[in-house]
């Protein structure tokens, strides 16, 4: 008789019984998108790891990022082409050969309308005065820091939007696009996404790599009309609990990988007496006044 797993891999295309070990962290450090499917259950880990499904939603964000804080790398990473109607075969094969001498030149396709909404963010950032005053003091974009927790041992990769200096503060800054950028809606969705662990995540990286203890900041932009833009801090409270929420995260996992429970779902977390302590931000006027 066929078991789960082989009909798991016969009909989803993915291992459910993939093994994860420290050599495996090694080479595949966790990050903030590892840690956030983890955190729903070992299981989501596994099926994140094989089965990698990229959304409209992810290809404007990334656009956005490219516009605002690599303009000049846009044409080497995207090329924008209009999808034909599909139902015609030639319009199909044509379409096809398309996409596959764009992924040979490594360019990600996107639509007329994501480029035209991508643009009309960019200049609604430049056209912030708060916002360009961390973008014109950057130091670094897009940049990967790898480092290794030192309570489990377990290496990890904080990929950086924008690192700024002003006077002698440092300051990370995470670009998101939202379709609602007002502040008590952005927390409400900061907290249902496990924003915290980026964070967390982020200012743990500074501290055990470069020794540095830097504000954190998120700038979001709105991907629909209005398309407005908001700085929203983040204060010492809050980056204290988002240190603990990454660190406690960590320690699940090592007891993961110690006790080989990657098959696991929800029941992980009960069999462990761990349960991910999440930010109640809904039940709070203000994260900072609390």
């Amino acid at each position: 008789m066929t078991n789960r797993s082989e009909l798991i891999q016969q009909n989803y295309n993915y291992n459910p019984d993939m093994l994860i070990s420290r050599d495996f962290i090694e080479k595949r450090p966790l990050s903030y998108s590892s840690l956030k499917q983890f955190r729903k259950s070992p299981a989501h880990y596994i099926y994140y790891l094989q089965v990698r499904k990229k959304t409209p939603a992810m290809d404007l964000g990334s656009v956005v990022d490219c516009l605002v804080l690599e303009p000049e790398q846009f044409n080497s990473r995207f090329i924008v082409l209009e999808k034909p109607n599909l139902r015609k075969k030639e319009n199909k094969e044509a379409w096809e050969n398309k996409l596959i001498e764009a992924s040979k030149k490594g360019l990600t396709v996107i639509d007329t309308d994501t480029y035209i909404t991508a643009q009309i963010c960019q200049q609604s950032i430049y056209d912030n005065a708060e916002a360009m005053r961390y973008i014109n003091a950057k130091t670094a974009v897009q940049n990967t820091i790898y480092w290794r927790d030192p309570k489990t041992g377990l290496k990890n990769v904080s990929k950086i939007d924008l690192e700024a200096v002003m006077g002698n503060e440092h300051f990370i800054v995470d670009l998101k696009t939202t379709n609602n950028g007002e502040p008590e809606q952005f927390i409400k969705q900061a907290a249902q996404l496990d924003y915290e662990l980026q964070a967390g995540g982020y200012t743990l990286a500074y501290r055990y790599k470069r020794f540095l203890f830097p504000y954190f900041l998120f700038l979001t932009v709105e991907t629909q009309p209005p398309f407005n833009v908001t700085l929203m801090f983040c204060d010492d409270k809050y980056i204290e609990r988002a240190q603990d929420e990454y660190k406690g995260t960590l320690l699940a996992f090592n007891n993961c990988i110690e006790q080989n429970s990657f098959k696991m779902g929800y029941d992980f977390y009960f069999a462990n007496e761990y349960k991910t302590m999440r930010i109640p931000t809904w039940k709070r006027q203000k994260l900072t006044t609390d």
